[in-house]
């Protein structure tokens, strides 16, 4: 399991350049996040036409290749591997030390709003296409034509 870290990214609205959909176009095109925060969308796309031979525009993105990587990584996140079973009521949360006091510095006993981030949680569900406990719905893998990727969550849901 990968904590957080400072390239995977999460953000609303799951559309918005600093959501997780940006950060899989990036990596998609091992284009390194530091070294392509100046570069403009257009120059993005360019960037990835001159490597496929195929023509990408925003829209393309996040309605096909980014909402498609995204759904397979939470179904294979999700279904884990032989030792490991994601669940999402725990594992989608911060440990408990994140919403403890900070102990000193400028912003000294400050802390983050637990009820807060589980609504902004429970907002990125929403708009990824996720049901109420983070499982990609049918309706969302059948729009996007990952039906069997709908078949393997489908003893999820249970």
């Amino acid at each position: 399991v990968q904590g957080g870290d400072h390239t995977s990214m999460t953000d609303l609205p799951i559309d918005g350049w600093g959501s997780e959909i940006w950060t899989i176009f990036n990596d998609s095109a091992v284009m390194c996040i530091f070294t392509s925060f100046s570069l403009s969308p257009t120059y993005r796309y360019d960037f990835y036409t001159a490597l496929t031979g195929q023509p990408l525009r925003r829209k393309d993105w996040l309605n096909n290749g980014g909402m498609k990587t995204l759904q397979i990584q939470r179904a294979m996140l999700l279904l884990g591997g032989p030792d490991l079973k994601w669940n999402p009521s725990v594992d989608d949360d911060n440990p408990t030390r994140f919403y403890e006091p900070l102990p000193t510095g400028p912003c000294k006993g400050q802390t983050a709003d637990h009820a807060r981030v589980k609504r902004k949680v429970k907002q990125y569900y929403e708009q990824a296409g996720w049901d109420q406990n983070g499982i990609p719905t049918p309706e969302t893998l059948t729009k996007l034509k990952l039906n069997y990727v709908n078949e393997s969550l489908t003893r999820l849901r249970l």
